[in-house]
């Protein structure tokens, strides 16, 4: 059936998406693995998509070209599981929010598989609000839907590879040393830089649906 003749609906779900052996945060020697549970809420018209990926519109008539309203962010970090920041306040949750557009190279937003660019600037904000000025991560992802079904629902894996810019203020979030926390280790530092370097995500997840057309 043609997108353009598809019913508008909404897709309601629940799901979980696993992230193993990351760093607990860019640069850190120290990883974790975490299994995340998801809700999965979905409205899809021709031109319009609310969901995971934030508000989604096409541009030019184009299933290539996509303008999102998109969320991002990250999630505490206890600096004990650090060894360059022990003794050191924990890094607050952090979210993100900005406008993203997105070109596809393989695929389109619908595909099980597909390759595409995303170019996105973002507000972020501590989860104590604390303004953090703006973060960018401009980058390629590669997204590809196992055959397989688990408990019902379908799997999908994605891989993503950028460069994250953030603002002085976001790096010293997660960088900076104020002189009360020198030790024989760590001297005092302050971050300057907007280019935090690159970064490399995977993600799996398992989302069971259920639909409701209008």
């Amino acid at each position: 059936m043609p997108k353009e003749s598809q019913p508008s609906g909404w897709t309601f779900g629940v799901g979980v998406a696993t992230a193993v052996n990351v760093p607990v945060y860019i640069g850190a020697k120290e990883t974790r693995s975490a299994i995340l549970p998801i809700p999965y809420i979905n409205y899809r018209s021709p031109n319009l998509k609310i969901g995971q990926g934030g508000i989604v519109a096409r541009l030019f008539d184009s299933e290539k070209w996509l303008l999102s309203v998109s969320l991002s962010g990250a999630i505490p970090v206890d600096s004990d599981d650090a060894e360059a920041r022990k003794g050191m306040p924990d890094i607050n949750a952090i979210f993100e929010f900005g406008p993203s557009l997105k070109y596809y190279l393989v695929g389109d937003d619908s595909s099980p598989d597909a390759i595409f660019l995303d170019m996105n600037i973002r507000q972020a904000r501590t989860i104590k609000f604390t303004n953090l000025k703006l973060t960018s991560s401009p980058s390629i992802l590669m997204r590809k839907g196992l055959s397989q079904t688990f408990f019902g629902g379908k799997v999908n894996t994605r891989l993503k590879l950028g460069y994250e810019f953030v603002s002085e203020d976001y790096a010293n979030e997660f960088y900076g040393v104020s002189p009360e926390y020198m030790t024989d280790e760590r001297d005092a530092f302050v971050a300057h830089r907007w280019l935090r370097g690159l970064s490399s995500k995977r993600r799996c997840s398992l989302a069971i649906k259920a639909t409701y057309c209008q």
